[in-house]
């Protein structure tokens, strides 16, 4: 049985959460539930997602622009894999 390819998507920190966590907002406006970070994405949705532990070191505010690996399985959390820079 093959692995299902993980979901790469955009959008932006919207909230710092309780013990690091974070909501991102997805471009097409849904939210991501993280274990670090809230982000909006560009859907509009929020996710919830986190940091790999080697990446930490990393400043991630809200506002920042980043992109986020979706699991097929869960749509409402991910991994931050890269912080855009600001225009």
């Amino acid at each position: 049985m093959t692995k299902p390819e993980a979901i790469q998507m955009e959008g932006s920190v919207t909230e710092l959460l309780p013990r690091d966590s974070f909501l991102v907002k997805r471009d097409d406006g849904s939210i991501v539930n993280a274990h670090k970070f809230r982000v909006q994405l560009d859907n509009g949705d929020s996710v919830l997602v986190y940091l790999p532990v080697s990446r930490q070191y990393i400043k991630i505010v809200p506002g920042d622009r980043v992109k986020v690996k979706l699991t097929p399985y869960d749509l409402t959390k991910g991994r931050i894999t890269y912080r855009l820079r600001k225009k």
